[in-house]
């Protein structure tokens, strides 16, 4: 149910995304809820005509470098009040859909990632357009279309352009960002090494996986998430189904349950962040040894799921992922050869932090995504690349 006591402040449309529905949008309209820095109703699209087809452009890189948020093509408006659900004529929804993300790809500079459009039919028969536009971890933004070239942002009022000091601003609100992640993960293996994590894990060597919503620290104050006990319990584990989950000062964990020695958790953070840690258990026969294939069938699942996950929270796109072992100096990795059987390098520090990847489109497939994270993963340990790829960059990791 929508939902917003201070009409101000709303922040976007308070609702999943995908079920946002007709109802949803009548009571915008009969709550009487205006225009604000994250939401604006616009009663057509632009023509693509004149200048107007620099409308599209300018309003959604405005939302990208501001703080993001929702745009309503179909609504009616009076001084920034919702007045009718007029809807607009849409035969192709898909075709549409692609039409406008080809307009902002080609129209913005750096390209504004982090879209979301729905169309949302109505009892009339029209549709109302629904494009939610994430604050940009890479802005600001501008318009490139023939000789326009401006920068905008966005305030309660609308958009303006932006001036010499609003864009020292906001490249170093961007740059800020990346750093504020990585210092995020750097604290978080620095707590894990000191075995100071939300559980108390085995004495062994451990593969700490990182999944970073660039959201968590782009937008003020942080994302905030919405958690419940059933929806923790859908952050699985590695290599496990069930666990046990309650909630912590950071947010929530999911963990084996042990009150010492676990062999898994997983750490969801209220600004959407995602940490899975993992204990590299080997059998007696094979001490210290790293499974390739197990590691890299593990990782995968857990991405796409935390991906599923985090989009049931209406967290998207952009992720970092970061990938680290500790406690593995002497260990092996283990492929599955003979070859490898006989001749594995090993490990020669205690810790291993691997480069991170940047995941930007919204329906990205894991193994696609996580590739260069694996071959890197091998060049570790003297080998070319992961040897679980297809020359068509499918995975086959029960090869």
């Amino acid at each position: 149910m929508l939902s917003c006591h201070d009409h101000r402040n709303c922040p976007m449309i308070p609702n999943d995304f995908q079920a946002i529905s007709e109802l949803d949008l009548q009571r915008l309209v009969d709550s009487g809820i205006p225009e604000n820095l994250t939401l604006e109703y616009k009663r057509a699209l632009p023509s693509g005509q004149g200048e107007e087809k620099y409308d599209l452009l300018a309003d959604w890189t405005a939302m990208a470098n501001t703080e993001g948020g929702d745009i309503l093509y179909g609504v009616a408006e009076d001084k920034g009040l919702p007045i009718e659900l007029v809807g607009l004529e849409i035969p192709d929804p898909d075709q549409l859909k692609q039409s406008l993300l080809n307009k902002i790809r080609d129209g913005s500079e750096p390209q504004l990632a982090g879209i979301q459009i729905r169309s949302i039919p109505l009892s009339s028969g029209k549709s109302i357009l629904l494009v939610r536009i994430a604050r940009s971890w890479n802005a600001p933004h501008r318009v490139v279309l023939s000789k326009h070239g401006h920068f905008y942002a966005r305030n309660a009022a609308g958009n303006y352009q932006l001036d010499v000091a609003g864009l020292k601003s906001a490249f170093v609100a961007s740059e800020n960002i990346g750093n504020r992640v990585a210092e995020f993960v750097a604290d978080r293996l620095a707590r894990l090494g000191a075995n100071r994590g939300p559980v108390h894990m085995e004495d062994i060597g451990l593969m700490v996986l990182h999944l970073v919503p660039l959201s968590a620290f782009s937008l003020p104050g942080h994302v905030r998430l919405g958690l419940t006990k059933t929806s923790v319990a859908e952050f699985r584990m590695f290599g496990t189904v069930l666990g046990q989950s309650r909630f912590n000062i950071d947010g929530a964990v999911v963990s084996d349950g042990a009150p010492t020695g676990n062999y898994s958790y997983t750490q969801v953070f209220r600004h959407g962040a995602v940490e899975s840690v993992m204990a590299c258990v080997s059998p007696p026969n094979e001490p210290k040894t790293l499974y390739g294939k197990y590691m890299v069938n593990e990782i995968v699942s857990s991405v796409g799921n935390f991906k599923n996950c985090l989009a049931r929270l209406n967290v998207q796109p952009p992720f970092v992922v970061s990938l680290a072992f500790l406690n593995v100096k002497g260990y092996r990795l283990l492929t599955g050869s003979m070859y490898d059987a006989i001749n594995r390098d090993v490990l020669p520090d205690d810790s291993v932090l691997l480069p991170d990847i940047l995941i930007q489109a919204e329906d990205f497939a894991a193994h696609t995504a996580l590739r260069p994270l694996f071959d890197v993963l091998w060049n570790t340990f003297g080998k070319e690349a992961c040897p679980y790829y297809a020359a068509d960059g499918t995975l086959n990791a029960n090869a």
